[in-house]
């Protein structure tokens, strides 16, 4: 009944057209960042590759630590899920140099970006 439907992902039209709504009806406007607050900083970096997300299939994380893998790039996970354990077993299996660090408030996330 909305007149129209935002959706910030081209995955989430499909699953909208998926449901019944009038694809005429659906504006994809993706999430932004604020630029004030997520800048980079000239400091010496610890990661080569950073995710911060819910650890779910749809997120393809396993194909980021594979790819780390091959390049030799240290990559951090910021985040928690269903995905956990088992993307921790792959990064230790393939000897990916990963490193997990859990959940992270929001205020956290620009200092992380930065490490």
């Amino acid at each position: 009944k909305a007149k129209i439907v935002l959706v910030p992902a081209p995955y989430l039209v499909g699953l909208a057209i998926s449901w019944g709504v009038d694809p005429n009806k659906i504006v994809l406007i993706y999430n932004g960042v604020d630029i004030d607050t997520f800048r980079p900083i000239n400091v010496p970096k610890t990661y080569d590759v950073i995710t911060v997300s819910r650890l779910v299939p749809v997120k393809n994380i396993e194909e980021t630590i594979k790819c780390c893998a091959r390049l030799n790039l240290r990559m951090l996970v910021v985040g928690d899920g269903p995905l956990l354990q088992s993307l921790k077993h792959l990064a230790k299996e393939i000897g990916a140099n990963v490193t997990f660090a859990g959940n992270a408030d929001q205020s956290q996330l620009p200092s992380l970006y930065n490490v």
